[in-house]
């Protein structure tokens, strides 16, 4: 899982994102629709022939779709203009309501102040084959100089039925609202007032704009991002939290291991106290706690932690020959030595039981370890106790390693021990080291 830093990145990474992709939702939702060059028959001329007039419209260049006006003054409001069919079938277009702006690119050369652009939009079961105002006409008429290096944006919302329409078609208010599901044509018209004489429009480019999906859709799939994020990092928190119960329970059964293993080498001890009286060192309680907090700072720091276990060789026959309070100065002496030699308080000595004593090496690997438990067999093996007394010990080294729990680092010392004393004593044997294993430097 990633740790609280890499997670907290990550969450204003995305915060960003997510601002961003709201702040850009129309460049990002935008999708632009083409209108290619079309053929020449589809291509629409048309005047004010059906009013009794005799304005003209010309095709110049169906190519650079170029269209000319004349406008004559045999009717009142003179009018003429050419449309681009969408498509080969006359009443099956386009549906643009996902649409939201119409861009022309647009040149214009006349006496004109406006122009007038129509988007036809034909209706089942009313518009008519060959009736042109059987389409339901929605139009805007814009001043030439809104035109900026020949283009213009036009939003389809801007556009309107117009009044003569609606009244000549006789159609009801109910259905006098603009509609583009069904779009046939788009066209350029002279304006309402128009000068007589001629026009000229080239229509260099059609292009509708719209959205590739609703911005509502847009925002709830941010939104539901939010959520599914939102629950990866409660199920991470649950899982953290059964994670930490584990662990517990995990120590909880460690240290009852580890309590079966100190009672077995510890029943001379006395299980209330935590001060050997003899030697002065921690017993067993005072173990189990540095032990303890060894093993926390190896889980949440993998600093490393080595157990050494040292036994006294022959100390029952050092007992009945010399007797006790003999055998107790031994051990006196004995302890005294290893104290002199250990780096407190980074290491930690005890009186684990008899003649056997625990050091437990903080931030210490097994090199280490080995070079110190060798160090201190020497100097035993070279002192001289009380009473003109000289004893030798036998060593046992482990370092903890990854998956391995307390229990199983005692054991390992343990047998590490055991393998010193069957191989002569009086050596320092590292688990899972071959028999040469005591063989190492002197200096720490």
């Amino acid at each position: 899982m990633p740790t609280r830093g890499l997670l907290a990145a990550l969450l204003a990474a995305l915060f960003v994102l997510s601002a961003l992709a709201m702040a850009l939702s129309d460049q990002i939702l935008d999708h632009v629709l083409v209108v290619p060059p079309v053929p020449q028959e589809q291509l629409v001329l048309f005047g004010d022939e059906t009013e009794g007039g005799t304005s003209e419209a010309r095709l110049i260049s169906a190519e650079q779709r170029h269209a000319q006006c004349l406008l004559r003054p045999t009717f009142a409001y003179p009018f003429c203009g050419f449309e681009v069919k969408l498509t080969p079938e006359p009443l099956k277009g386009l549906d643009l309501r996902s649409y939201h702006t119409l861009r022309l690119g647009l040149r214009y050369t006349g006496p004109s102040k406006t122009i007038r652009v129509l988007v036809l939009n034909a209706i089942a079961g009313y518009s008519k084959l060959g009736e042109r105002e059987s389409l339901k006409f929605n139009e805007i008429e814009f001043g030439v100089d809104q035109l900026r290096n020949h283009m213009v944006d036009i939003p389809l919302n801007a556009l309107s039925v117009p009044p003569w329409w609606i009244k000549r078609r006789h159609v009801p208010p109910a259905n006098s609202q603009t509609e583009f599901d069904n779009v046939v044509q788009i066209g350029i018209n002279s304006g309402t007032v128009d000068p007589l004489g001629t026009h000229d429009f080239y229509i260099d480019k059609i292009e509708i704009i719209g959205q590739r999906i609703s911005k509502e859709t847009y925002y709830q799939a941010i939104l539901g991002l939010w959520l599914v994020v939102g629950g990866l990092l409660m199920a991470r928190w649950f899982w953290q939290m059964r994670q930490e119960v584990s662990r517990r329970k995990q120590r909880e059964q460690e240290l009852e291991a580890m309590n079966a293993i100190l009672d077995r080498h510890s029943q001379a001890l006395d299980q209330q106290r935590k001060t050997d009286p003899l030697t002065g060192l921690a017993n067993r309680h005072g173990l189990e706690a540095s032990l303890q907090r060894a093993f926390e700072e190896w889980e949440q720091h993998q600093e490393p932690v080595s157990l050494v276990i040292i036994d006294i060789d022959h100390f029952k026959r050092l007992n009945d020959t010399h007797g006790h309070l003999a055998g107790d100065a031994v051990l006196r002496g004995l302890s005294d030595v290893v104290r002199q030699h250990i780096r407190e308080p980074q290491d930690f000595l005890a009186r684990w039981g008899g003649e056997e004593f625990v050091v437990v090496c903080h931030g210490c690997k097994a090199p280490q370890a080995v070079a110190l438990a060798e160090k201190i067999r020497k100097l035993i093996e070279e002192s001289v106790f009380e009473g003109e007394l000289r004893a030798t010990a036998s060593f046992g080294v482990a370092e903890i390693q990854p998956g391995q729990t307390l229990s199983t680092l005692f054991a390992a010392a343990d047998a590490a021990l055991y393998r010193a004393k069957g191989e002569g004593r009086n050596r320092v044997v590292f688990a899972g080291a071959g028999a040469g294993a005591n063989t190492v430097p002197a200096t720490v």
